[in-house]
C-alpha cells in the first residue's frame, strides 16, 4: 500500500509557505488577530492559488497551464463522476479522452496513474500532477471484473472551464477589466445577427472598484456584447479569452474592445493588469 500513496505526497513549490508569497507576505501575519478582525486576518485558501499566478504576472511571463488550471475537474477527459461513489462513471462524452480509451458509465475507477482512488478529489490530484502530456494507466472495474485502460492525453488537455472557480475572479482583474462574461445562446445570437462561430460574449456584470473597474472606466456596460477582443472575434468561451490574455498579452498592454449595444457597434480600450 505504501508505494501506491507516493504520489500523493506534496510537489515541490516556489515558496517554502504561502505567506512567502510577494503579494500576501504585506497583506496577513503569521498568527490570526483574535483580538482584532479574525476573518480579514485570516488567508483564504484561493488566495494562495492567486498569488502564485501574480508571480508570473508581476514578472510579465506567461501562466503556464498547470498554474491557470490547478486540479482539473474531470470533465477535462469527458468524464461525468457519480458525487455519492467513491469513484463511479456517470457519464463519459462522446469523442473525448475517456471515450477513446474505453471508458463506460457504470465503471469504476480503481487507480489511475497507479494511485488508488477514493473519491473524485483523488482524481483531480493525480491529473494536478500529471505533465502537459502524458498517458495515464486507468484500473478500472466494470461487471465485477477488472481492466487496464489507457488515457492518452494530448498537450492542452487541462484547458477546461474555469469560470466557475473563485480565483477566477482575479484573472478577470488581470485579462478582462473586471467583466464576467457569459455566452449567448443561440437564439440570441440570432437575434443579434452575430454568425455562428464568431466571438458573442454578454457582459454579465463589471467591477465597480479598482482595478476591477476597468472595463467599467472604458464605458462597457452590463448587458453589453463583446464581439471582439483584442483582434479576437471567433468563438470563445470567457475561459478561452481569460487564457489568451493571461499567456498571449502582458500587464500594461492596451486591447480593443468592441461591443454591440442596442444594435450599434463601438470600440472601447482597456488597459490589461
Amino acid at each position: 500500500m505504501k508505494p501506491s500513496l507516493a504520489g500523493k505526497q506534496v510537489t515541490p513549490s516556489r515558496y517554502k509557505r504561502p505567506l512567502d508569497y510577494p503579494s500576501l507576505a504585506s497583506r496577513f501575519g503569521a498568527k490570526l488577530e483574535y483580538e482584532g478582525s479574525v476573518a480579514r486576518s485570516c488567508m483564504h485558501c484561493h488566495q494562495v492559488r492567486e498569488a502564485e499566478r501574480q508571480v508570473y504576472r508581476s514578472a510579465g511571463e506567461p501562466i503556464p497551464d498547470e498554474v491557470l488550471y490547478p486540479n482539473p475537474d474531470p470533465s477535462v477527459l469527458g468524464l461525468t463522476m457519480d458525487p455519492q461513489e467513491m469513484a463511479k462513471v456517470a457519464r463519459v462524452a462522446a469523442g473525448s479522452t475517456a471515450e477513446r480509451a474505453g471508458l463506460r458509465a457504470g465503471d469504476e475507477i480503481v487507480k489511475l496513474a497507479g494511485q488508488p482512488l477514493l473519491s473524485i478529489a483523488d482524481l483531480q490530484w493525480v491529473l494536478h500532477t500529471t505533465p502537459s502530456t502524458a498517458k495515464l494507466a486507468a484500473e478500472v472495474r466494470r461487471d465485477g471484473a477488472t481492466r487496464t485502460l489507457e488515457l492518452a492525453l494530448p498537450e492542452g488537455w487541462r484547458r477546461g472551464n474555469i469560470s466557475w472557480r473563485v480565483t477566477t475572479w482575479d484573472l478577470r482583474r488581470m485579462g478582462l477589466g473586471g467583466m464576467i462574461l457569459v455566452d449567448l445562446s443561440d437564439d440570441e445570437r440570432r437575434q443579434a445577427g452575430i454568425a455562428d462561430g464568431r466571438l458573442a460574449l454578454r457582459v454579465k456584470n463589471v467591477g465597480g472598484f479598482g482595478e476591477h473597474a476597468i472595463a467599467k472606466n472604458a464605458g462597457i456596460r452590463k448587458g453589453d456584447i463583446v464581439v471582439s477582443f483584442d483582434g479576437q472575434d471567433r468563438a470563445l468561451t470567457e475561459s478561452e479569452l481569460i487564457a489568451y490574455t493571461v499567456q498571449k498579452k502582458h500587464p500594461g498592454d492596451e486591447v480593443a474592445v468592441i461591443v454591440l449595444r442596442d444594435g450599434a457597434r463601438t470600440t472601447h480600450k482597456i488597459a490589461l493588469r
